[in-house]
């Protein structure tokens, strides 16, 4: 009888453990490295790629209440509000709406200054990482990279590498248009981000004083 009950038990455990695997894999995939990636791996100067992340398919349902919502990035120089754009940018969206749940946008900053972009953040103060421990690939859309312009901040030499950081425009940038994942697009504090923008870099273009980014909220529309 104990044994009928052990391998019940652990055909049982079995199945279980098959349907998680499966389950994970629909959503996770090794990510592929180039051979520009594998030299720079080799050199200690990157680390190994992780994963692709994705996420679910979203119903229009789903897509009106991410449209509906609004992030609040509180920074030690003010206030700046995002809107979302669930439908040209559905994986970028979710992901940095799971990562607000998650508490990985609070205690992050803003380091840098890039022409390519504009100012770009998402990085924890208190940890050496620069991913989520996994990428998502790209959704370059139509929208451009006008004043306020919220986009996945990666190298221009690798693609699909999009994590937790980000990067806003505080003026026109049009020579990015179509290399870059826009998902988001500041509705309140683009002053923030200008003001911001105008602080002192070194030389590789990162700013010389902590611009912290409190903590990130979100919000239904009043509009």
């Amino acid at each position: 009888m104990f044994k009928r009950t052990l391998v019940v038990f652990l055909s049982f455990f079995a199945a279980l453990l098959v349907l998680f695997l499966l389950g994970w894999r629909k959503n996770y995939k090794k990510a592929p490295v180039t051979a520009a990636e594998e030299r720079l791996i080799q050199t200690g100067a990157m680390r190994r790629p992780r994963v692709v992340e994705k996420f679910p398919r979203l119903s229009e349902k789903k897509k009106q209440e991410l449209e509906k919502l609004r992030v609040v990035l509180h920074t030690n120089f003010g206030d700046i509000t995002l809107k979302f754009f669930p439908r040209e940018a559905p994986q970028a969206v979710q992901n940095f709406k799971k990562l607000t749940e998650d508490g990985f946008c609070d205690n992050t900053r803003f380091y840098a200054h890039y022409e390519r972009v504009g100012i770009v953040g998402g990085l924890p103060i208190d940890s050496d990482e620069v991913d989520a421990g996994y990428y998502i690939k790209d959704e370059v859309n139509e929208h451009k990279h006008i004043p306020g312009a919220v986009g996945m901040f990666r190298s221009p030499k690798f693609p699909d590498r999009g994590s937790c950081q980000f990067y806003i425009c505080p003026t026109e940038i049009p020579e990015s248009d179509g290399e870059f994942t826009i998902f988001a697009q500041v509705t309140e504090g683009l002053e923030v981000v200008q003001k911001i923008a105008a602080l002192e870099v070194d030389a590789r273009g990162q700013f010389q004083e902590l611009i912290l980014v409190e903590s990130v909220s979100l919000q239904e529309a009043s509009d």
